[in-house]
């Protein structure tokens, strides 16, 4: 769904419409607004991602799969305004709160990664691109705002997730 349709029409008001009449609808919005007001309103009339226009087809095609997985998927640079708005609202989230945002194939890549597996042993046994991998690794690291690899690791080992 873009949010810039022709005049008279509204990528948002047709998302909330098309969710208020067949609720398991997933809807990807693509757009060229990286505003996050844009964000907030989608999401909440919603919308299972958004990605935009300038995003690279490999993102594009993530968002897409992720979706049809039933993940969310939100575009990196907007998911940051998104943690940083939600911790805004609630001073007691923790670092070990945004483990609820890691997607589904990002809980499969993390232990992977935490374990010593490089990039193109992650992208083998999970039978994906490498370059999946590091868009995974990427996002997961701006997720839980880690900085580095052993930072990474040091947050698999606390929550336990090398026992799987």
């Amino acid at each position: 769904m873009d949010l810039s349709m022709p005049p008279g029409e509204s990528g948002l008001i047709a998302t909330g419409k098309i969710k208020e009449d067949y609720p398991d609808t997933r809807i990807l919005i693509l757009t060229m607004h990286d505003d996050e007001e844009y964000l907030f309103h989608v999401l909440k009339n919603g919308a299972s991602g958004y990605v935009l226009k300038s995003a690279p087809d490999e993102e594009l095609l993530l968002a897409i799969r992720t979706i049809y997985e039933g993940g969310t998927y939100i575009h990196p640079k907007m998911a940051t305004s998104l943690v940083r708005e939600f911790i805004k609202k609630d001073k007691t989230v923790t670092t070990e709160d945004l483990f609820e945002l890691l997607s589904k194939r990002e809980l499969e890549i993390l232990p992977l990664i935490a374990k010593g597996y490089g990039n193109k042993e992650i992208a083998e046994k999970l039978f994906i691109s490498v370059k999946t991998v590091e868009a995974h690794k990427a996002k997961i690291m701006e997720k839980l705002n880690l900085k580095s690899r052993p930072e990474l690791v040091e947050y698999a080992l606390r929550k336990k997730m090398l026992d799987f």
